[in-house]
């Protein structure tokens, strides 16, 4: 068996270290065009909205705030409240009492 110079160990060194060199470089290259497109406006206003829908809690809050449009329409609409007539004052409260109860 022959034994290894000290230059054989050195060479043998230095192309493992160029390989990993080499490796090295490639990983940040895909890391920085993986931040450049993740830092691109569209792709930000994109992830933005994407977060927003998707987040726990918005489509009630959306819902309960459309329901709280619409009785506060309806009962502005026929004048539900302020009626003079019993009825209407039943139907304009029965409805603030189910808007209410649904958005809860």
């Amino acid at each position: 068996m022959k034994k290894k110079n000290v230059t054989d160990i050195l060479n043998e060194n230095i192309v493992v270290l160029q390989l990993k060199r080499n490796q090295e470089l490639q990983e940040l290259k895909n890391q920085y065009y993986t931040t450049y497109d993740s830092l691109n406006p569209i792709n930000l206003v994109k992830n933005a909205v994407v977060n927003f829908a998707t987040s726990p809690g918005v489509k009630t809050r959306i819902i309960g705030g459309v329901l709280g449009f619409a009785t506060n329409f309806i009962t502005k609409k026929f004048n539900l409240n302020n009626s003079t007539s019993p009825i209407k004052k039943i139907v304009g409260n029965v409805i603030n009492l189910i808007a209410s109860n649904i958005k809860k």
